[in-house]
């Protein structure tokens, strides 16, 4: 599943809709946590943004982000201000919990963290800044409410006031579920297609999805991104 990298200095940024990880009867969620584990370390991904890890207080979703991490070879701790590390999740305010995971080798930027939870957004936006190898790049894990066009409107207005930067912060790159029909599009034969056309979508809610995106630090950020049940 692993995506060929645009050139040598591109990093991979990827986003993965767990669907309900941690719900459910134990048994059933043991296996599905480690298909997601064989998921992810499959990617060979650099940066991953994850939606719906379910918990229900915010100690509990973020000590099973960690587990997560490291059981995917990943980290996820973000240096406060004092040195104390703090998970890169966002606690959302139905259940359902997003976060930020990232390879060895690329730093998160001490005191960057920012959480926005239940208060904010129907679920979450997390946001760290992210040394990708002497680029810092803002990464952010966000979920869209499932509920209402005029309400997913009003939230990814929001979105867009969180991470709209000052002159001279890093610029920002967000790996979502938004809640909506998928856009993206994907190679078929000679011609490019969309990925869940509307007739392809089923009646209910769709499969979780992975969605992959490369970026070149030193030359710009870039063009493919790539869905993949």
């Amino acid at each position: 599943m692993s995506m060929p990298r645009t050139s040598p200095s591109s990093a991979l940024f990827t986003s993965y809709n767990l669907l309900d990880l941690f719900g459910g009867d134990p048994a059933e969620y043991g296996r599905h946590y480690e298909t997601v584990v064989a998921a992810i370390r499959s990617l060979g991904t650099d940066v991953l943004a994850v939606q719906e890890i379910l918990a229900p207080d915010g100690d509990t979703a973020a000590r099973r982000l960690r587990q997560l991490a490291d059981d995917a070879g990943l980290r996820c701790d973000v240096p406060g201000p004092g040195g104390a590390g703090e998970s890169a999740l966002a606690f959302g305010g139905h259940g359902y919990h997003v976060g930020l995971m990232w390879r060895d080798g690329i730093e998160p930027v001490p005191g960057s963290l920012r959480c926005y939870g239940g208060r904010d957004f129907w679920h979450g936006l997390a946001l760290v800044t992210l040394d990708v190898g002497g680029t810092l790049i803002r990464h952010g894990a966000f979920h869209a409410t499932p509920f209402s066009r005029g309400l997913r409107a009003d939230q990814n207005e929001r979105l867009v006031a969180a991470v709209t930067r000052p002159a001279g912060e890093p610029p920002a790159l967000i790996g979502a579920d938004w809640n909506t029909e998928c856009a993206d599009r994907i190679p078929v034969g000679s011609a490019w297609r969309l990925y869940a056309p509307r007739s392809s979508v089923p009646a209910g809610r769709p499969p979780p999805a992975i969605t992959r995106t490369t970026s070149t630090p030193r030359t710009g950020y870039g063009g493919a991104s790539t869905p993949s049940a």
